[in-house]
């Protein structure tokens, strides 16, 4: 044999032993159900706390920034309650009761639920029914239904007996 030819086969012997002692080696490092690169005892326990403790610290920001919303609101509805209690409108409906041939005028914006005995609008008045989803014009209200003054003020006259009205909102 040439000297040329044994160089390339004794370097192709050698490297195949190499290759072939290490190939065990390389292997092992990649993991077996043995030897898995990533152990369960990880997993339960350095892994999982990692992933609880991010998961606590991003719900305890999300939390903190909902709160503070959500105290803003609060504060926000309180304050509009009491301007509109102070203001002559009111937060909560009251009872109002009228005696026959009475004239009642609601101011914009306001509120009523007729609860006994007959209101009758004026011609060219105009009320939002609320509870039937319509606009009503003229002629007597239906009991229990909300009505809802629009942008000018509407006057009304009791023509049925005692009238008893739920109010929320300003009258004369």
């Amino acid at each position: 044999m040439r000297p040329s030819l044994q160089k390339k086969l004794l370097l192709t012997l050698a490297l195949l032993v190499l290759l072939g002692g290490s190939s065990p080696a390389m292997a092992a490092a990649g993991g077996s159900s043995e030897n898995p690169l990533v152990t369960l005892s990880y997993l339960k326990t350095t892994f999982t706390e990692l992933i609880l403790r991010q998961l606590d610290e991003k719900l305890e920001a999300a939390r903190e920034k909902y709160s503070k919303a959500m105290e803003e609101k609060i504060s926000a509805y309180r304050s509009e309650m009491t301007q509109l209690s102070a203001g002559g409108g009111s937060a909560a409906f009251r009872a109002v009761e009228l005696k026959e041939g009475s004239k009642l005028t609601l101011h914009a914006g306001s509120e009523l639920v007729l609860r006994e005995g007959t209101l009758t609008l004026g011609a060219g008045e105009g009320l939002l029914d609320a509870t039937g989803g319509q606009m009503r014009e003229g002629g007597s209200l239906v009991k229990n239904h909300l009505y809802l003054a629009g942008e000018t003020s509407c006057t009304m006259t009791a023509t049925g007996g005692k009238v008893t009205i739920l109010l929320r909102g300003t009258m004369e």
